[in-house]
């Protein structure tokens, strides 16, 4: 599936579930709408909402936390442009609410 694509019907056809992770082995690249990050073996990372993968070295391995019910809606919606993958344009879901959390209390 072209970057990108499994995010397609998700508002602005970006992740919408926010993820927090570490990478392992190898490089993910993800984009979002003012900027491209990259994330090598090593790093500690968190995507807010409205990201889209672009690429990621083959062999790479990440752990990643997301809230489960986000994720949850996240992934029907990708599976659905899966199965999709083989026709000329993938399943258009219902369009999910952007998603917002608000931020917790200050920790010093």
């Amino acid at each position: 599936m072209p970057p990108g694509r499994s995010a397609h019907s998700l508002p602005n056809d970006e992740c919408q579930c926010p993820h927090w992770g570490y990478v392992i082995k190898g490089r993910f690249t993800y984009r979002s709408s003012d900027s491209e990050e990259v994330f090598e073996a090593g790093d500690a990372f968190y995507l807010p909402p409205g990201h889209v993968g672009v690429s990621n070295e083959p062999g790479s391995e990440m752990i990643q936390f997301s809230p489960s019910e986000d994720l949850k809606k996240t992934e029907e919606v990708i599976m659905q442009n899966m199965q999709g993958c083989n026709r000329a344009e993938p399943v258009v879901a219902e369009r999910l609410p952007r998603i917002s959390i608000p931020a917790g209390p200050a920790r010093s």
